[in-house]
């Protein structure tokens, strides 16, 4: 039988699933946290960074914004740090075929950490955020929008 894994994530919290034959049977495998993806972004930055006066001909400016905000960066780094686990699960072959359920910014990040032979895995992407939920309830929900 095909060994298909379901993600469900966020920016703070994944949980990793082991589809049974029907696609409400879920045996979760594990659970990783991230609770800087739940941090707001004063919590997460210690000093909102000194302006940074630059002299160039006869005008100054003025900058003091980062390219990415601290909340944004820790989403990228638990996007890779899932990326590298389900890279992890095909080469060592506990996995044949991905499921990844977010939503829809996170997935975007989880889609552009993935190397391409794993993305190659991936069957389907559901863009909703199902981490509030229990096992059953991802599973009933699966069920209804992956059956055909």
């Amino acid at each position: 039988m095909e060994k298909i894994w379901i993600l469900v994530a966020d920016s703070a919290r994944a949980r990793l699933y082991l589809r049974g034959r029907r696609w409400d049977q879920l045996d979760q495998l594990e659970e990783i946290e991230h609770p800087e993806g739940r941090a707001h972004e004063g919590d997460l930055v210690s000093d909102q960074g000194a302006s940074v006066i630059q002299r160039g001909g006869q005008g100054q400016r003025r900058s003091s914004q980062p390219e990415v905000s601290a909340t944004e960066h820790e989403a990228q780094v638990f996007a890779h740090e899932l990326a590298g686990r389900l890279r992890k699960g095909r080469v060592e072959h506990e996995v044949d075929s991905l499921v990844l359920v977010a939503a829809p910014h996170f997935l975007g990040l989880l889609r552009t950490t993935l190397d391409d032979q794993t993305r190659k895995c991936v069957l389907h992407e559901i863009d909703k955020d199902l981490t509030q939920y229990d096992t059953e309830k991802v599973g009933e929900l699966l069920e209804k929008h992956l059956s055909t």
